[in-house]
């Protein structure tokens, strides 16, 4: 008969998929949820876990309750008992009953392999899998199917699962295979990202208590007041018409460029160009001297 457990204090990032792997390597997992926060959208800190086998969950519980994931201490218990669960409805009972039957064909007897065939046949329909299973059984009955290196032949479950990826829509497969090795990496540098933003903060914090510490305030040694430094003159009166005449002379060399350049004639154009850049480096220049020039 199948049991759920309630599990508690999980990292925001970890998903469906993580407590997948994760458990499917004690028992046989059926379902995985974790519900959603109706008014964020994001995951609310724990999940269900259904176990096919009511023989495990003891065993599980024992092994996973206090576990360490994601940086996280999980609390694993026996989940109550909820009204109109999900496990009691027939559809699935049947899809338990044929994913079990399926498992005996292929001669799967490992928890996580069962538990995929569970997942194939609720993401992907009973009509999927029992195809699938056909014609594992048509090519196996003849030369069977070679690894990828095409050392050896794969199993029958080996033909059933590699017929299944490769029918199924990427994202479905991601869900039901995930890249345990990817699954690992990850784990692992987020643990490892998390340690060192931990250590990075207590470095901050002694330093700080350090330096507050062995501070001393010495009442002899106030510094005194720094002398704001001179406003600066203003320009002289030949400056101010000095960069007016040069600003009236940048004006009318643009516009006899602009009537050049409306005329289509190229000549006389590459000397007022040097002529309006000449002008400008004067302007900036003033106003470089004499900065309140404006």
């Amino acid at each position: 008969m199948a049991q759920q457990l309630f599990v508690q204090n999980l990292h925001p990032t970890t998903t469906e998929e993580d407590l997948l792997a994760l458990f499917a390597d004690i028992a046989e997992v059926m379902d995985v949820q974790r519900p959603v926060d109706r008014e964020t959208g994001k995951p609310r800190n724990f999940a269900f876990v259904t176990l096919q086998n009511e023989d495990d969950i003891e065993r599980t519980i024992a092994h996973f309750d206090g576990y360490e994931f994601d940086g996280l201490t999980l609390v694993v218990r026996h989940a109550k008992p909820r009204k109109a669960s999900r496990e009691q409805d027939p559809k699935r009972q049947e899809e338990f009953k044929l994913a079990a039957q399926i498992a005996e064909q292929l001669n799967e007897e490992a928890k996580r392999p069962r538990t995929q065939i569970l997942r194939i046949i609720q993401e992907c329909g009973p009509e999927f899998a029992a195809e699938i299973l056909v014609e594992t059984r048509n090519i196996c009955e003849q030369d069977g199917m070679l690894t990828q290196d095409g050392t050896r032949k794969r199993t029958v479950g080996g033909v059933f699962f590699k017929l299944a990826k490769d029918r199924m829509p990427p994202e479905t497969r991601v869900k039901i295979f995930p890249n345990w090795r990817e699954l690992k990496a990850r784990k692992k540098a987020q643990k490892q990202a998390e340690k060192e933003a931990e250590e990075s903060g207590k470095a901050k914090r002694g330093a700080s208590r350090a330096s507050s510490s062995h501070y001393t305030f010495d009442y002899h040694q106030v510094a005194e007041p720094e002398t704001p430094p001179p406003a600066p003159e203003p320009p002289p009166e030949e400056v101010k018409a000095e960069l007016a005449d040069l600003l009236e002379a940048e004006k009318a060399a643009e516009q006899r460029l602009k009537s050049l350049r409306s005329k289509g004639k190229q000549g006389g154009m590459l000397q007022l160009l040097k002529e309006i850049a000449e002008i400008k480096g004067k302007i900036a220049a003033l106003r470089v001297e004499y900065p309140d020039l404006g």
